[in-house]
Order: C-alpha cells, then sequence, then structure tokens
C-alpha cells in the first residue's frame, strides 16, 4: 500500500474513533443534564416526601399581568418565577409517614426545581407533640420561594407560600 494511502487510512480510522468519541460524551452529557420530574427526599428515617413536576402549558390559563410581567395565573400569585412565565409547575407532593401517605396542596407553585435534582438540604423538619411540620426552598435565583406544610392526624394544610427573603432566609435560621 503506498504511503499516501496507508495515512489516509489510518486518518479516517481516527476519525471514526472520535466520531464514535463525540457521540458517547454527547449521550452521557444528555443523561447526565436530563431534568427530573419525580424527587424522593428521604426526610427522616420514617418519613419520606416525593414531588413530581410537569411542563407548564399556557392553553386554558388565564394569565395576570403588571406591566408586561407575569404575576398570576387564573387569578392566583406564580412563585417560583422573576416575572416570566413558568416552564414547570409542582403537580403532586406526598408525604409517606410509614405507611400513611398525605397529598399536599401544591397549587401556586411553580419551577419547583431545575436541572436534574433538588437540595435536599433545603428541607426541614420538625415534629412535635404529634404535629409534623415540615417544609422547603423551591427554585432558585430571583424566582426563589419557601413552602410550609403541617400534618397533624389524619390532615395536612400548607401553612406558607411566600417569597418574601425574611420568611424564606428566617425558616433556616431556627
Amino acid at each position: 500500500m503506498p504511503f499516501g494511502t496507508l495515512r489516509i487510512a489510518k486518518s479516517l480510522g481516527t476519525m471514526q474513533k472520535m466520531k464514535r468519541l463525540t457521540l458517547i460524551l454527547l449521550l452521557i452529557n444528555f443523561n447526565l443534564f436530563a431534568q427530573s420530574n419525580k424527587i424522593q427526599i428521604k426526610l427522616n428515617d420514617s418519613i419520606s416526601l416525593t414531588l413530581e413536576k410537569s411542563d407548564f402549558k399556557l392553553t386554558d390559563q388565564k394569565i395576570d399581568y403588571y406591566k408586561n410581567f407575569s404575576i398570576g395565573i387564573n387569578g392566583k400569585i406564580i412563585f417560583g418565577t422573576d416575572g416570566e412565565l413558568p416552564k414547570s409547575q409542582l403537580t403532586k407532593a406526598q408525604l409517606k409517614i410509614g405507611e400513611k401517605i398525605y397529598n399536599l396542596v401544591t397549587d401556586g407553585m411553580y419551577n419547583p426545581w431545575f436541572g436534574n435534582g433538588i437540595n435536599e438540604t433545603l428541607f426541614r423538619l420538625n415534629i412535635q407533640n404529634g404535629e409534623i411540620k415540615f417544609g422547603g426552598i423551591f427554585s432558585d435565583g430571583a424566582g426563589s420561594y419557601g413552602a410550609e406544610w403541617i400534618v397533624y392526624k389524619n390532615s395536612s394544610i400548607r401553612t406558607i407560600l411566600s417569597k418574601d427573603e425574611d420568611i424564606t432566609i428566617g425558616y433556616f435560621q431556627n
């Protein structure tokens, strides 16, 4: 085989290896940065929280604007954005205590997390006299907001949904 033909054959082999390597790296990155729509957080040995989100769909939604900023959806304040329309919404939050499951109120909670997960250190749990109080910080950056729920016997209620920094930051100073 002439020298030039050998050099071309080696170059083609190297190019094929580079293409394979590039494809593998793309697939790895796709997996690493894929968004997870369901997250489970273990709050203690017997209590876990399951969160699910879905894409926000604009159809059949009434958006309220102040100047050019979206501030409400169907008459309720938007939590999780900084004036833009949400990309996702929290559609399910379930607290599991032993074998008992509580479905928690999630209305108004948008862009609950970005990327592949949520920072589990942003959740707190407090149990006193049979009352379970827990909550956390959702979203990120300027759209961050806090939520808190109380579970007692067979009932649950969301007691806080706020983007007030004093409330969200104060939540973690206890």
